[in-house]
């Protein structure tokens, strides 16, 4: 997680106007990530990464435009469904379901405005299966997210580091969600490996623009 923070953190150390709240669980941040947060006053919250914690961060009044997770994931064919791995409020690893998640966040008064995935097959569905709202990401965007960023297949974490860092770059340039994921992706490209292809966009703005940068 360490590494994965840096890389975003490098991506976006222009951006005075951006803030960030870190839930980091049990895993424990190093120094050298304390100091880069609290130099740039972004918050670090106390507490596991568990679907509670997160929902009391998401309704503690503030408007949180993106939510980045970051997380172990798979696809369970036995009821269609993404699980993450997150944390109990214990600190333990639990299994939790798309329906929870969906369920739980659909039901804010202010949903964030993009939602990043960083978790293996959060976006992957049975090639025959004819439900368009199968997997978290598009069941996310059922519910009322306008955008989500997710992986269809497993993921090396090293290109994992690199697409957020660039995805995250570009969007802050522009504010187009589906042009800033499609800049990201062409720096993986490698016509050797699929993993360029594992990040996808599912989303229902009509333009992709996700932030006016000017206002």
């Amino acid at each position: 997680m360490n590494s994965e923070l840096s890389h975003v953190l490098d991506s976006l150390k222009d951006q005075p106007r951006l803030q960030i709240t870190v839930l980091g669980g049990d895993h424990a941040l190093s120094p050298e990530i304390i100091t880069r947060l609290q130099a740039s006053s972004h918050e670090i919250q106390g507490g596991t990464a568990s679907l509670d914690n997160i929902m009391r961060a998401l309704s503690n009044g503030e408007q949180y435009h993106i939510l980045h997770i970051l997380a172990h994931g798979r696809y369970n064919k036995l009821n269609s469904e993404s699980d993450l791995y997150l944390q109990d409020n214990n600190g333990l690893t639990k299994t939790v379901r798309d329906s929870d998640i969906t369920l739980r966040l659909g039901a804010l008064a202010n949903l964030p405005h993009l939602v990043f995935l960083a978790a293996c097959e959060s976006a992957r569905r049975d090639a025959g299966d004819q439900n368009a709202f199968v997997g978290l990401a598009s069941k996310l965007v059922a519910c009322g997210v306008p955008a989500v960023v997710a992986m269809q297949d497993m993921v090396p974490i090293d290109a994992a580091q690199k697409l957020t860092a660039d995805f995250y770059a570009y969007l802050m340039l522009h504010g187009v969600v589906d042009r800033a994921l499609a800049q990201a992706r062409l720096l993986l490209f490698d016509p050797n490996s699929k993993t360029w292809a594992t990040p996808v966009l599912t989303m229902r703005l009509k333009d992709g623009l996700l932030f006016d940068l000017e206002d």
